[in-house]
């Protein structure tokens, strides 16, 4: 059996689905009806809204199901396998051709019935609409943090820090009066570079002709 494993970060954030609580779950899963663990494959940090073809890891697992390396794919729910119907047949396709299984270790789905396919397209449309939704909900809110002007990430160059949302340079922070007359100075010496400029561009062109 193959492990399956894959988390967005928003998603981690959001539903605590870390990738060391998937493959434990998997492992219990495999061991309890008897499976051995052949390989495994995280993709840490991807998103299942996009094309399959992005995840590095789904397309080694894949390279490995058309060499005939593979029987069956384990993974705790639909929405970690996809997010995205047409995507899912496709792959669902070369799976097939290899007759390879696959098997959603915490849900049950059943595709040798018609009521079992059908069932299959709702959670698979209903796991679609739900990513849908979620990127515009994060999408609102880091457009409203940059309206206001608020940082939206927590990474930040060397000598600035985030105060009140904002992201400052330290020297701001330690020190408002001096930072805004280093800032004038800075201006200023820029404001007399270029004059320099200009007025040597004109004495050139002054001696040439």
């Amino acid at each position: 059996a193959a492990l399956y494993i894959r988390v967005s970060t928003e998603e981690q954030a959001m539903h605590g689905y870390s990738l060391d609580a998937q493959r434990e779950a998997l492992t219990h899963y495999a061991r309890n009806h008897g499976m051995e663990i052949s390989s495994i494959y995280i993709d840490d940090g991807v998103t299942a809204r996009k094309s399959f073809r992005v995840r590095p890891q789904f397309n080694r697992m894949l390279q490995d199901v058309q060499a005939d390396k593979l029987d069956i794919i384990l993974f705790i729910k639909l929405d970690r396998w996809f997010r995205n119907v047409s995507d899912y047949y496709e792959v669902q396709k070369i799976l097939d051709a290899h007759n390879v299984d696959w098997a959603a270790t915490e849900e049950q789905y059943d595709t040798t019935t018609a009521n079992g396919r059908l069932n299959l397209n709702i959670r698979l449309a209903i796991a679609q609409d739900e990513s849908d939704r979620t990127s515009e909900r994060i999408k609102f809110v880091f457009q409203n943090k940059i309206a206001r002007k608020e940082a939206i990430t927590g990474r930040f160059p060397p000598g600035f820090r985030i105060e009140n949302k904002h992201l400052y340079p330290m020297s701001y922070l330690t020190s408002p009066t001096n930072f805004f007359l280093e800032k004038a100075e800075t201006i200023a010496r820029i404001y007399c570079m270029k004059n320099k400029s200009i007025f040597k561009k004109r004495k050139i062109r002054g001696k040439k002709k």
